[in-house]
């Protein structure tokens, strides 16, 4: 039987060190010792004190092997999910009871001489995807720009895709620091992804005076193929919930002022920019809900309002 060994906290921290920096330097998914012959009770503590996910225990209660590993998973398909999952709650009921609005997932799709797979998708019913989410974790940009480049259609009028989101998620940050977020949206004619947004830690962004960070999709792309009178209906409809909604964020905003993140004159700028809207026809896209997800997911929840 194994020898028990209780390693005291500096050391597991100096080897759970060790096993991050060889696993970035690598860049391989193969776990990382971090003990040997522990009891898993020991284990446990030490992995739910430093907060972190990717510990792996084999053994039984008395003696067993702690190990850690980067699934790149997690984050990739929480970005994935939580960059359209806002669309269809803000198009309630129209995608409960209607089913107007549906996820797709990670769909195969024909395209010109490849099949492909976006990591998610929306779709109106049974039609065809029409709003595409790529992320890159362990990927560099360039090859990301290469998978959304695939789903735009060569006119304004056709399809597959109306709407291509990137999501950049920078792997690896630099020590002690939540990851930077970028995310990216091609349309239709466009020679290359634009930059959308690019997340820090910060605070939310859901009020008007902090739209910088919200993405106004027009609601004809987001709908792409549904008739003008249901596309009205809910242009009403969100004409009265998006201002309510972003009143909302106002303590986000106060807040920003109070912990120094940005001026007075800064918020009056922007809340005066953002008094015309826009409000019609169009659905908001909070990019900062993908930033708290990612960092719930990569266990970097303590920095989602701390300045970085």
């Amino acid at each position: 039987m194994s020898e028990i060994v209780v390693p005291n906290e500096a050391g597991l921290q100096h080897k759970l060190a060790e096993a991050i920096r060889a696993i970035d330097s690598r860049a391989t998914d193969e776990p990382q010792s971090i003990a040997t012959g522990i009891s898993r009770s020991v284990a446990q503590a030490f992995a739910d004190k430093v907060e972190r996910k990717g510990f792996q225990y084999s053994g039984d209660e008395a003696c067993s092997d702690l190990t850690f590993f980067r699934d790149p998973s997690g984050p990739h398909e929480t970005a994935a999910e939580y960059l359209v999952q806002p669309l269809i709650n803000w198009l309630q009921p129209w995608s409960t009871f209607s089913k107007l609005l549906r996820l797709g997932g990670s769909r195969t799709t024909h395209l010109p001489g490849i099949v492909a797979e976006p990591d998610q998708c929306l779709r109106v019913r049974r039609n065809p995807p029409h709003i595409i989410v790529e992320v890159a974790y362990r990927q560099s940009r360039p090859r990301l720009f290469e998978a959304m480049s695939r789903w735009p259609a060569p006119g304004l009028c056709s399809g597959p895709a109306r709407l291509v989101f990137g999501v950049d998620v920078q792997y690896p940050p630099p020590a002690g620091v939540p990851p930077r977020i970028d995310i990216f949206m091609e349309r239709p004619g466009q020679q290359q992804p634009e930059v959308v947004v690019a997340c820090g830690a910060g605070s939310g962004c859901i009020a008007p005076a902090l739209r910088e960070y919200t993405i106004f999709l027009p609601l004809h792309d987001v709908h792409f193929g549904v008739s003008w009178l249901t596309r009205t209906a809910i242009s009403i409809q969100l004409a009265v919930t998006v201002p309510l909604y972003s009143m909302y964020g106002c303590p986000y905003a106060v807040w920003d002022v109070l912990s120094g993140r940005r001026s007075v004159w800064q918020l009056v700028k922007a809340c005066v920019r953002s008094m015309g809207g826009p409000w019609w026809g169009v659905v908001p896209l909070d990019t900062f809900e993908v930033r708290q997800e990612v960092f719930m997911e990569l266990n970097w929840c303590h920095q989602v309002r701390n300045l970085c």
